[in-house]
């Protein structure tokens, strides 16, 4: 029995030296519609990489997603297996005032925040996960494994994150608040 004990307290602390949680490096939202600014640009056209909020929303005239991208620790991009990553998904500033989904697809890299929007070229691939949040709750993590395991070809990777419904807000990067008002990712490897 102590000898289970202790394995386990061992095993427990090997994966703490083993979790690190990781910020956004870039993060932006990108709009997929036909609207017009009031400038007469269209909106699908306008970069919004480097505003205080991103948004997300889904409507039948207008798609908004958000775009993720993480950059890893020098000691993370030579790790030969990721076990498990998790999309932490802050508290909203705005949401629907019913349950909603958030669902989180595999995205490209090749984008900059500065400059990324729906014509960018930025492919979605697989879904990865999706969280239900309930009228009133918070949602709180995705599983984006297999995305995430693309830092073991290259030290970076892209998530697009959909609402199923009316607007849903977040802080960016570019926001003067706490960490965990953003999002991040929380990286188990081995």
């Amino acid at each position: 029995m102590r000898i289970q004990l202790i394995l386990l307290l061992i095993a427990a602390a090997a994966s703490a030296r083993n979790l690190v949680r990781v910020s956004t490096a870039r993060d932006a939202t990108v709009g997929y519609n036909g609207l017009m600014n009031a400038d007469g640009t269209f909106d699908a056209f306008t970069p919004k990489g480097m505003e205080k909020q991103l948004v997300a929303l889904s409507t039948e005239t207008n798609k908004q997603r958000i775009l993720l991208g993480f950059e890893m620790p020098q000691r993370i991009t030579k790790l030969t297996r990721v076990r498990r990553c998790k999309l932490h998904v802050p508290r909203p500033i705005e949401r629907p005032q019913h349950d909603y989904m958030l669902t989180a697809y595999e995205a490209s890299s090749n984008w900059e925040e500065r400059t990324v929007t729906a014509a960018a070229g930025v492919r979605a691939g697989r879904r990865q996960g999706s969280v239900v949040v309930r009228k009133g709750h918070n949602p709180h993590k995705i599983d984006v494994t297999e995305a995430c395991r693309a830092i073991e070809r290259g030290g970076r990777f892209s998530v697009f994150l959909d609402s199923s419904g009316p607007l849903v807000s977040f802080f960016s990067r570019n926001s003067a608040r706490r960490p965990e008002d953003k999002f991040s990712v929380e990286i188990l490897f081995y």
